[in-house]
């Protein structure tokens, strides 16, 4: 008989909503080729299509989910996991990009990222 069930693996895959995912690094991507351009070798992105926001942006109650947590202050596995793959990718890429608390809001995180 062929196995019915997802594994575990398949089913944190099909849980990560890899679109936010993509659009994120997408929205990075285009951040970091646009200050590269530019002569920049750092670039800091405080706004994208989902994880960072400013207090003005659309989508910033769903941004302060990422950044509590970020923070320790919600325990969301999954959004824990959708933030460590972006990070993932562009270390990968031999980036460094980390988060830093944004200072517009205090409640969000922006990304900043080196090469």
């Amino acid at each position: 008989m062929s196995r019915v069930m997802l594994t575990a693996s398949e089913a944190r895959l099909k849980s990560l909503q890899d679109i936010f995912v993509l659009r994120e690094i997408r929205d990075l991507e285009e951040e970091v080729i646009l200050a590269a351009a530019d002569g920049a070798v750092e670039v800091t992105v405080s706004t994208t299509s989902t994880m960072a926001k400013n207090p003005t942006d659309t989508g910033y109650a769903l941004a302060t989910e990422y950044y509590n947590t970020w923070t320790g202050v919600n325990d969301s596995r999954q959004l824990r996991l959708q933030m460590a793959k972006v990070i993932q990718y562009f270390s990968d890429l031999g980036y460094t990009i980390d988060r830093q608390i944004n200072p517009t809001s205090q409640t969000t995180f922006q990304w900043v990222i080196a090469w």
